[in-house]
């Protein structure tokens, strides 16, 4: 069995690492719609959606060549992304923030590119607050993690053993720990009704797990009282009582 601490720290940095990546990667859930045959091309679309936006890539075969491209649209940032036009060219396009116009001409694009109905109401439910609540809690599951690894490497760094930071970086793993499970429960809610869990899902998943593993190992043995000095006798005992002096006789021998 390892040793506590070992355990405490290994677990929360598999924790941190699991749901860093997947708080960056926009493979929450995945879709692929079927083709669509445009006179002498085909068109077929792959939509990827994450916490913070969704991406799509597209592929066009044609008799002649073949040709991809992917972009990324966030929810609430402007992002910039590559444009492919009818000709085959590949152009920088600026994009506005999807949130902002929920009824624009981009979502549309991206509903007809991708050719799934149910894009409206995912976009819908990722610009409210359910969506807000599940970037939130995705972002701060690492976030907690990290602190309470600054933490340790605080008490590594220090001789003597401090309970208050103990106590902190205990409590910042069971926020990361709840904020890990929030995020993935909250995103089964969220997700676009045709598609499926992507690898970023398993992973906040596997992020919960690492946190409650660290959360009940990080009980560290607190260290023992020292044990009181033995008491040493005292010089000056007093062997008559409370008297200072020994008594004296009566009679005294002395003239």
């Amino acid at each position: 069995m390892c040793p506590v601490r070992f355990c405490y720290v290994t677990w929360c940095l598999l924790g941190v690492i699991c749901a860093a990546i997947a708080v960056g990667l926009p493979l929450w859930s995945m879709s692929n719609p079927p083709s669509v045959t445009l006179s002498a091309a085909t068109l077929r679309a792959r939509m990827t959606a994450g916490v913070w936006g969704v991406c799509t890539e597209v592929h066009i075969l044609s008799n002649a060549t073949s040709m991809s491209a992917a972009t990324c649209f966030s929810f609430y940032h402007a992002s910039r992304g590559g444009l492919l036009l009818p000709n085959g060219e590949m152009v920088e396009a600026h994009n506005d923030p999807l949130c902002s116009a929920p009824h624009g001409d981009l979502v549309a694009s991206i509903e007809r590119r991708t050719a799934d109905p149910t894009f409206p109401a995912f976009l819908q439910s990722s610009c409210g607050h359910l969506g807000r609540a599940t970037l939130v809690f995705a972002y701060l599951a690492p976030i907690a993690g990290a602190l309470a690894l600054l933490a340790l490497a605080f008490l590594c760094c220090c001789a003597t053993r401090r309970p208050h930071v103990d106590t902190a970086s205990q409590c910042l793993v069971g926020l990361a720990f709840l904020s890990a499970v929030l995020a993935f429960v909250l995103w089964t809610q969220q997700r676009p009704t045709n598609s499926y869990f992507g690898p970023s899902f398993y992973l906040a998943i596997a992020a919960a797990v690492c946190f409650f593993f660290s959360l009940i190992s990080c009980r560290f043995h607190k260290p023992e009282a020292p044990a009181p000095p033995p008491e040493e006798p005292t010089t000056d005992r007093d062997t008559y009582g409370r008297s200072m002096t020994p008594p004296t006789d009566k009679h005294d021998s002395r003239v």
